[in-house]
């Protein structure tokens, strides 16, 4: 079945969203918040996506770094916890 992108037309919400359905199928309500949606072009998807919000705005890199430290402090935690446990 294809995939579609749809965008919500609600003022709040005015996420963008796949849906993969059948060609003669379409949706009218977002899966988000209930209000109406069209149907966006694949190629148009980036366009629509809201990158307004400077606080989720964040490059790449250190998304990645902030990933591989929060691993780093998980995997030391673990290897505490499994050094204090009595093997017999």
């Amino acid at each position: 079945m294809p995939k579609y992108f749809y965008k919500c037309l609600s003022d709040e919400c005015k996420q963008v969203f796949e849906a993969v359905h059948s060609m003669k199928e379409k949706l009218d309500t977002c899966l988000h918040c209930s209000g109406s949606v069209e149907r966006v072009p694949m190629n148009m998807v980036n366009i629509f996506k809201d990158y307004t919000n400077e606080e989720t705005k964040q490059k790449t890199g250190s998304v990645v770094k902030k990933s591989i430290e929060e691993f780093r402090q998980d995997l030391k935690d673990e290897k505490k916890r499994l050094r204090e446990i009595d093997y017999k």
